[in-house]
């Protein structure tokens, strides 16, 4: 949990750098108003651009209610949330797709900023005509036009994100009165593994699934696991998801290279159960958190051709084509993104796929952007 609200904290510190982005481009904005002010034809577009900078801030200020009102159920749901660990696996999911989202509309800022800066070198020379004027503020409004929707669309998965936690808080209303009318042990039977998100719905075909959260914790010493790990014994009788779990959980603090070794072991030990895929999904994850591109698209093809039934394939075929694109390899990132959206055209990786194909066709275009609709 402590996780998940320090994602929050870095969403809260990327949009924070955003604003600040955005309050240097509004002085660039009004210096180019001051040296154009001799243009009357440029007028109209220039309280245009105040417009939309002041649109892109009241969305601004809502995203920034939004999380507030997320970070406010998230204190509310407080021990309680330990309960529906289950659930981590898919938030971390939601808030790296949001981060995604946050790089992208820092790279589009920083083409925003560079058209600035031509324009204002522009302006400096006589030669500068009304109609280039023109056709640099209209890109420039196509721009922040087009920052907007990416804004709402970050302010919708926030929302999304905010019911969930509101339905989960319900949840936890009711699980004391369940448990007071219950034993121990039977209540342990009819409960799911609590391990993450669809990982361990999934797991119903392994004989010692049946396991609470709370037993879990117990089970899995603190921080120093390392003693556990020494000992040879206990880790023969450790739990499919115990073993899944652990690892997990070093991935969550990341210590990802303890989660690398642990993830390997859970495949070793246990190579026919579901979880098994996912495993191999985390590892990749792990090097592609650390930035070693290479080796991440190595082991998320090892998710893609070893376990191809596995609901982690469209992901890991996503962060494929995201590593391709830190290494510059744009037309194999393109190549596999139209792949996804060939293979899984309903998914939330098709969606994601193609947003993040808009940005890569934008430059080809060169100075037709501002025909295009976004």
């Amino acid at each position: 949990m402590e996780t998940l609200q320090k994602n929050i904290k870095e969403i809260n510190t990327d949009i924070g750098k955003l604003n600040s982005e955005f309050g240097k481009l509004s002085v660039e904005l009004r210096n180019i108003n001051q040296k154009t002010d001799v243009v009357e034809e440029t007028r109209t577009e220039q309280t245009d651009i105040k417009k939309i900078l002041s649109n892109i801030d009241r969305v601004l200020e809502t995203n920034r209610k939004n999380q507030a009102d997320l970070r406010t159920d998230m204190d509310n749901l407080g021990d309680g949330l330990q309960q529906v660990t289950s659930k981590i696996d898919e938030y971390v999911y939601r808030i790296s797709t949001l981060n995604q989202r946050l790089d992208s509309i820092d790279v589009r800022l920083t083409q925003l900023s560079d058209i600035y800066k031509a324009t204002t070198e522009k302006g400096k020379k006589e030669d500068l005509t009304v109609k280039e004027i023109h056709q640099k503020l209209n890109s420039i409004g196509t721009g922040l036009a087009s920052l907007q929707t990416d804004l709402v669309g970050v302010k919708t998965e926030i929302n999304s994100l905010n019911e969930k936690m509101k339905a989960l808080a319900e949840k936890q209303k009711e699980q004391p009165k369940k448990k007071d009318k219950k034993t121990p042990t039977p209540s342990k039977k009819k409960e799911t593994p609590k391990t993450p998100a669809e990982d361990i719905k999934e797991e119903s075909k392994i004989p010692e699934t049946p396991i609470s959260v709370q037993e879990d914790a117990a089970e899995i010493p603190p921080p120093p696991t390392e003693p556990a790990i020494a000992e040879s014994p206990p880790v023969v009788a450790l739990k499919p998801e115990d073993a899944y779990k652990t690892a997990y959980s070093d991935y969550l603090k990341g210590s990802f290279q303890l989660a690398i070794s642990g993830f390997r072991g859970y495949i070793e030990n246990f190579p026919d159960t579901e979880l098994a895929g996912n495993s191999q999904y985390w590892i990749a994850e792990c090097y592609y958190s650390t930035m070693d591109y290479e080796m991440a698209i190595s082991e998320f093809n090892e998710v893609v051709s070893k376990y191809p039934n596995n609901s982690k394939v469209p992901s890991a075929m996503l962060k494929i084509a995201y590593a391709k694109i830190k290494l510059n390899k744009h037309d194999e990132a393109t190549a596999q993104l139209k792949e996804i959206i060939e293979r899984y055209p309903n998914s939330d990786e098709a969606k994601l796929s193609k947003e993040r194909l808009k940005p890569a066709e934008k430059p080809a275009k060169g100075k037709e952007v501002k025909k295009t609709k976004k």
